[in-house]
């Protein structure tokens, strides 16, 4: 796993990695009440808590807060350009804790 090229040095644990799947697009009804559904994009998205010691990835990732897209490569060695949606720390040192909320862009 890597964010913004640099190597995750504490891979998330199965409570910690939460990835979804969401689809763009219109959903109306017609007239005969069936479901009319126009999908523009599949869009995928990832929450993920990752232990921090140090506080390097909470302060490396502060500046992305802006919407500007980076790359983003998961656990299964895909790469995906994605912006950063959130940012949370949490924990006392030295179980210092970040969750990072991730949108494909």
């Amino acid at each position: 796993m890597k964010i913004l090229g640099e190597e995750v040095k504490y891979l998330p644990t199965l409570e910690g990695y939460r990835q979804s799947v969401s689809a763009i697009g219109v959903h109306r009804r017609t007239l005969d009440g069936s479901m009319d559904t126009h999908k523009r994009a599949v869009k995928r998205g990832w929450t993920l808590t990752l232990v921090d010691p140090d506080r390097e990835l909470y302060e490396f990732l502060i500046p992305h807060l802006s919407g500007e897209p980076f790359d983003y490569e998961d656990l299964d060695g895909e790469s995906y350009s994605v912006v950063l949606m959130g940012l949370v720390p949490s924990g006392i040192s030295p179980v210092f804790e970040v969750t990072i909320t991730l949108e494909e862009s």
